[in-house]
């Protein structure tokens, strides 16, 4: 699975306390994740892709380990 680390090390930047949030998502198709920083305090702002090959995997506010990333991108697959 590709960019494993640096999206933990992106979620891990969030600002606290300011409605942001990290969108992550895996590309079934490349094996790769990838992050979509969002800022939305009713939580009205996301991001929709057309291709199935992309799912969401979650939001992130808060720091996720490697372990816990890892496991939910395996429940996704």
């Amino acid at each position: 699975m590709k960019n494993l680390k640096k999206t933990v090390s992106e979620i891990k930047t969030c600002p606290q306390g300011m409605g942001a949030y990290y969108e992550v998502f895996y590309n079934r198709a490349t094996d790769e994740l990838f992050t979509c920083f969002q800022v939305s305090l009713g939580r009205n702002s996301w991001t929709e892709f057309k291709n199935p090959q992309i799912v969401k995997i979650g939001e992130f506010e808060k720091p996720v380990t490697m372990k816990e990333l890892k496991q939910l991108v395996e429940e996704a697959r």
